[in-house]
């Protein structure tokens, strides 16, 4: 210790210590003076006192209040250490260890992220870092410890802050209908029609920090939009729907919501957003729920009486009304069916003109004498449905006519027939029966496609024994010997203990489709990946009915002999044309090539000639021929299809059975396993065992499992008796089949003008399955042509829709984004296209070059 000694005069001395350096301790400081001078005794001075700590006190101190989450900073505290015992001098020397922080709420430590740190500053300043890191938004209460052991006393201090959420807020982009966008009457006023959903598209954006743009708020968001009826309080709540996550990396949030669901009103609207770590400030916005605009139908002209067998002209009058005066309705649709004698002749539509006039005539048969016309408008999301029924046009029986008196105008009418009826004949007799063949052909090879991919196994089950008596799979893999049984379990013991069964019966087994349908002897059922399309469905009853033609002198009293069937595989070619998808060979001689009919089906000969020559094998598939005579030539894909089916009908183009050139002979220890099986089944004779083993080792493997399988069963199946039904209501006969048919159709187009094109499909085929189940052949033609023209509907809607997503990412130069957008709509084009409509090939190309560019541009 250091000290210094005084001399103040006259004997007097001062002793000054320096204490500074002292700590302080429990125990008292004791110091012993020893005190000499020459001449003087030695004298000592003992000095006991103790050392307190020094007091002191947290001032100056500042710390961000609230905090923002998204500034990423942590909250820091600045404080001044006051010594209060010494005159406010700084307490210098702290370090992190020194100070303790705690959370009030629970009186624990602070144990976030790093907790904290201390950084000193000049005379006696400080910054202590405190961390936040994974905190949710909300208030913080701590307190601060601070103990510079041992001279210092220690002193708290506390504060509280809030942790303030990312501050955003929702800018609404649009609201649009089935109309299109719905524009603002004034800021954040809309108005929409009754039982309209209202597509939505928002984006997010952050308020304080202009440097971000749109922002995610993340997977777990809450998304919420309450109603409030302003003139009827009462009426408030919340709609479903909400909107969903942005579709992509550029923040836009879209979705339907569920407007439909409400009365006609004014409605106070706000949309909110509930998001983690985000405060989102909610829009208002005003909604008018309308009704729609009246519709209504008059008849303008029509004929008070008409002769059978000549055409009456009628002209109607679409009109709306406007909420202040009618007005005509233009370009709009009707459905006019006409019905005489009580039986409903043809649909046809009509398009209404400019200024809503809509003119037709319709001709009553020569023995017809009552006639009704309905005429149907189906409405819209902005109109009401609107019909009218025309029933007092009278029918006069047409007058005899004598042959003499019509010689005149027989060789008039045929001179002047002859001018007309060229033009015309050539367009009704040559140019449109050829675009419907193509559209029909194309329609036919496409699903022919489809359908083959779709088959996976065929079973034809003898009724009288439940033997499978043939088994084909189409599949390349190998089967579980199980699952072969399990189906035919499944197909045997259907109809035991149903009142009645349908022509043809689609169960689902796990994850696949049995289509069945019964003979007279057989039971046929088909293990589908899917549900049967209507054209399958007629091929089984096609194959049903050739098979037992086949076998009319075997099937009435078979007995077990499984050879006799063994040639029974191309009534599957012939009826499901399941040879479609193997691989083809080419076998023909130039005198088969002569007798082609189609130009185009010489051209894709030498384009399979080039694939065969050019792959160094015996085979190719045609789907590859497909692609190469589409390169190749200019034709469409309707006369590519049309000249594969003729070198196909005339065998020039022929499929290759993979089964047959796959199939090894079998082993003694595979023979052995085979006997081994058949000698369970002990109520058979040894001799008709060693018959059935004989025929089992000429089979497939598949073949061998379904036989044994079903041998298991041996049971007689029961076929329940055959009714058409439509949910519960059982069909009669043909006039009942009509008229429930007329009904789908009704209820099916409906749906279709709602744009409900997936739902208005599913009821086309219901109406396709009653009138197959009752062979309208014409019927079941015109509603497949309908769900044709239905699927083009829904694929072009599709592609428009991606083609302004492509167009609205090209704009804000996301190109990569922009150019996937353009590469769906292109598939989606070249699906419209395989429907028929030729001049979606120009929009694959444009589609698919737009594509390729912006790809380009987006590297």
């Amino acid at each position: 210790m250091d000290y210094h000694l005084f001399n103040d005069g006259n004997g007097n001395y001062t002793m000054e210590l320096d204490t500074s350096e002292i700590q302080v301790q429990e125990e008292v400081y004791s110091f012993l003076f020893n005190i000499s001078a020459i001449g003087y005794e030695l004298k000592e001075i003992r000095l006991n006192f103790t050392v307190i700590k020094a007091q002191t006190v947290i001032t100056s101190a500042n710390f961000s209040h609230p905090l923002s989450i998204f500034s990423g900073n942590n909250q820091t505290l600045n404080f001044y250490l006051n010594d209060t015992d010494n005159n406010g001098k700084p307490v210098i020397g702290l370090t992190t260890s020194d100070i303790t922080v705690y959370n009030r709420s629970s009186g624990l430590e602070w144990d976030v992220g790093f907790q904290w740190s201390l950084y000193e500053k000049d005379g006696g300043y400080y910054q202590l870092n405190i961390s936040v890191n994974s905190l949710e938004i909300g208030w913080y209460y701590l307190r601060i410890n601070v103990s510079y052991s041992p001279n210092y006393n220690w002193t708290t201090y506390d504060f509280d802050f809030y942790l303030i959420g990312n501050e955003t807020q929702i800018n609404l982009q649009y609201f649009s209908d089935a109309g299109g966008q719905i524009p603002q009457e004034e800021p954040n006023n809309y108005t929409c029609f009754i039982e309209s959903d209202l597509f939505i598209e928002f984006n997010i954006t952050f308020i304080d920090y202009i440097e971000y743009d749109t922002v995610n708020v993340g997977t777990t968001a809450n998304f919420s939009i309450g109603y409030l009826n302003v003139n009827n309080p009462s009426v408030f709540g919340f709609l479903t729907n909400h909107p969903t996550q942005p579709i992509s990396g550029d923040g836009i949030y879209t979705g339907y919501i569920r407007t439909s669901d409400l009365s006609p009103g004014f409605y106070s609207m706000n949309l909110t957003v509930d998001a983690e770590n985000f405060e989102v400030e909610p829009i208002f916005f005003n909604l008018t729920i309308r009704n729609k605009y009246q519709v209504n139908i008059t008849v303008v002209d029509q004929p008070s009486e008409v002769t059978a067998g000549n055409a009456v002209s009628i002209t109607l009058k679409l009109e709306y009304y406007n909420d202040t005066e009618w007005l005509g309705l233009p370009n709009t649709q009707v459905i006019i069916t006409p019905s005489f004698d009580g039986t409903a002749s043809n649909q046809f539509n009509k398009i209404s003109d400019s200024i809503g006039e809509i003119s037709f005539s319709v001709t009553p048969g020569i023995n017809d004498k009552n006639m009704s016309i309905q005429i149907e408008f189906i409405g819209a999301y902005n109109y009401t449905t609107s019909s009218i029924d025309i029933t007092d046009i009278q029918i006069n029986p047409a007058p005899a006519i004598n042959l003499e008196d019509l010689l005149p105008y027989i060789f008039i009418g045929i001179g002047v027939l002859a001018a007309v009826g060229i033009s015309v004949g050539v367009y009704r007799g040559v140019v449109l029966p050829k675009k419907r063949e193509k559209q029909r052909v194309l329609k036919e090879v496409k699903t022919m496609f489809e359908d083959a991919v779709n088959m996976e196994h065929l079973l034809v089950l003898y009724k009288g024994s439940g033997t499978c008596i043939f088994f084909r799979s189409f599949g390349s893999e190998k089967i579980d010997p199980d699952l072969i049984s399990g189906f035919i379990s499944a197909v045997s013991s259907f109809g035991k203990e149903v009142e009645s069964q349908k022509a043809l019966n689609e169960i689902r087994y796990g994850d696949k489709m049995l289509l069945l349908a019964d003979g007279e002897y057989i039971r046929v059922a088909l293990v589908l990946g899917k549900r049967a399309s209507l054209i399958l469905r007629q091929h089984l009853k096609n194959f049903i009915a050739a098979f037992e033609e086949k076998y009319n002198e075997a099937l009435p009293e078979w007995r077990g002999q499984l050879n006799i069937f063994r040639d029974a595989g191309h009534l599957i070619d012939e009826n499901f044309h399941t040879s479609i998808i193997l691989p083809h060979t080419l076998e023909y001689e130039l005198s088969d090539v002569k007798k082609l009919k189609k130009p185009e089906s010489r051209e894709i000969l030498e384009i399979a000639q080039d694939i065969k020559q050019e792959s160094d094998r015996k085979f190719f598939f045609i789907s590859k021929l497909l692609d190469q005579a589409m390169q190749e030539t200019k034709k469409g894909i309707a006369e590519i299809f049309m000249g594969i089916k003729e070198l196909r009908d005339n065998e020039l183009l022929v499929p290759i059975d993979i089964s047959s050139l796959e199939k090894t002979p079998i082993t003694p220890e595979e023979r052995k396993l085979i006997e081994k099986r058949i000698n369970e089944f002990t109520e058979l004779p040894a001799e008709e065992k060693a018959r059935i083993v004989n025929q089992l080792v000429e089979m497939t493997p598949e073949e061998r499992e379904a036989y044994i399988a079903s041998m298991k069963e041996r049971e007689e199946i029961i076929s329940a008796p055959v009714k058409s039904k439509v949910g519960e209501t059982v069909i009669e006969d043909e006039k009942q089949a009509k008229k429930e048919i007329k009904k789908l159709l009704k209820k099916a187009k409906k749906e279709r003008g709602a744009h409900n094109y997936e739902k208005a499909i599913d009821i086309y085929k219901d109406a396709g399955i009653i009138a197959n189940n009752w062979d309208m052949k014409k019927m079941f033609e015109e509603i497949q042509d309908v769900i044709r023209i239905t699927e083009i509907d829904d694929h072009r809607l599709e592609m428009m829709d991606l083609e302004r997503q492509a167009q609205k990412a090209a704009k804000q130069e996301e190109y990569e984004t922009a150019s996937k957008y353009y590469k769906q709509a292109s598939k989606k084009a070249s699906e419209i296209f395989k429907l028929g409509l030729n001049e979606m090939q120009d929009y694959v190309k444009e589609y698919t070059k737009k594509s390729k560019e912006l790809e380009k541009l987006s590297k």
